[in-house]
């Protein structure tokens, strides 16, 4: 399932609308979603983020006005948010009758059908304001929005044997979906226009989910094979380097240090979880303080 990037805006108003129904906009606790930075789809909310992979639990009056969204915030962290359905359904136009049909079929959570909502209002907005350029020394094809004569916002930019769709920022790509001609696939975020952190599909069924330095896999990352088997661990320029899980395809686990892809010394299963759960939370906290401005 697809997550939404979204950020807290507190308490704020939503801007007001009389076709095709009304809204008032009122003062609430509001979120936008990171992409849609208009006050028309300014969303009201009901709760703080839930850290959660599963669903909550809605009680029945709750489940009469009150949605589930699947969310990142701006410091990484994954939940669902209650979210007011009317507020949802009216700032996306969504007619009742369908919204209803789509609560039922959703089980209550309409992140997949936003995210579809989201994308074609992007796309239309691409259409409303996009530019075209074409660089014939690189053989670079560019459609999608600019501003101050670099690419920012959401665009298509094909290159001889690549395409990417998505976010850009100061002319480099930032966050979307980079297609290779080959048919591996790679959708996640970029730094600087390098590969930063997401998930690699390669077209022998082999995938690659975690972070990346310098295009290579490095930091932590989970690795699964064609074959079935998988490592979930560290990774250092492209390698196995640290403590990491390898899982074969029959189910039996191997826990051992790694260096330069070479098992160096086999290791307790608990420890090598633990110390792998440790290092996710410190890289969290970290990327956090790096968001927050000091006071």
């Amino acid at each position: 399932m697809s997550i939404l990037p979204i950020e807290f805006l507190g308490l704020a108003t939503a801007e007001k609308i009389i076709h095709p129904e009304r809204s008032l906009g009122k003062l609430h606790n509001r979120i936008v979603f990171q992409g849609l930075n208009n006050s028309r789809y300014f969303i009201r909310i009901h709760s703080k983020l839930i850290i959660s992979n599963a669903p909550p639990k809605l009680n029945f009056f709750e489940r009469r006005r009150i949605v589930l969204l699947k969310v990142k915030d701006p410091l990484g962290q994954e939940g669902y948010l209650k979210v007011n359905a009317n507020s949802l359904r009216k700032r996306f136009s969504i007619a009742k009758r369908a919204f209803c049909y789509q609560k039922k079929m959703d089980k209550l959570d309409l992140t997949s059908t936003i995210v579809e909502q989201i994308q074609a209002i992007q796309k239309g907005n691409l259409k409303a304001g996009f530019s075209t350029t074409k660089r014939l020394f690189s053989k670079e094809i560019y459609i999608g929005h600019k501003q101050n004569g670099l690419y920012e916002g959401y665009g298509i930019l094909k290159l001889p044997g690549l395409r990417y769709e998505g976010r850009f920022h100061k002319d480099y790509i930032a966050e979307g979906i980079l297609t290779y001609s080959s048919g591996d696939k790679f959708e996640g975020k970029f730094s600087l226009g390098k590969l930063d952190e997401g998930t690699f599909s390669y077209q022998d069924g082999t995938r690659y989910k975690g972070q990346y330095f310098e295009g290579a896999y490095h930091g932590l990352g989970t690795r699964t094979y064609s074959c079935g088997s998988r490592y979930k661990g560290a990774w250092a320029k492209g390698k196995r380097d640290g403590k990491g899980i390898y899982t074969f395809a029959n189910g039996k686990l191997l826990a051992a240090h790694w260096k330069d892809d070479i098992i160096v010394e086999e290791r307790d299963l608990f420890e090598i979880q633990a110390a792998l759960k440790g290092r996710k939370r410190y890289l969290q906290r970290l990327a956090a303080m790096k968001q927050v401005p000091p006071q």
